[in-house]
């Protein structure tokens, strides 16, 4: 199964790494890279939807709306 990042993704992706960049989290977010390139597409390809049950079960958490800030 190929794995398609959206352009939410990148853009969720990009202020994640610069905000662990501006508080000085070097090697965090190198590893959040690495994650987010490597292994959860590999993961998304064996189980495409994981994580896709909590999000539409429970998308005015606390914890969700934080996520998307």
């Amino acid at each position: 199964m190929r794995v398609v990042l959206g352009r939410a993704y990148g853009h969720r992706l990009d202020e994640a790494v610069a905000f662990l960049l501006g508080v000085g989290a070097d090697a965090a977010a190198q590893t959040l890279l690495d994650q987010a390139y490597d292994t959860l597409p590999k993961r998304l390809a064996q189980s495409p939807r994981i994580g896709r049950g909590f999000i539409a079960r429970n998308p005015e958490i606390p914890e969700v709306l934080a996520a998307w800030r």
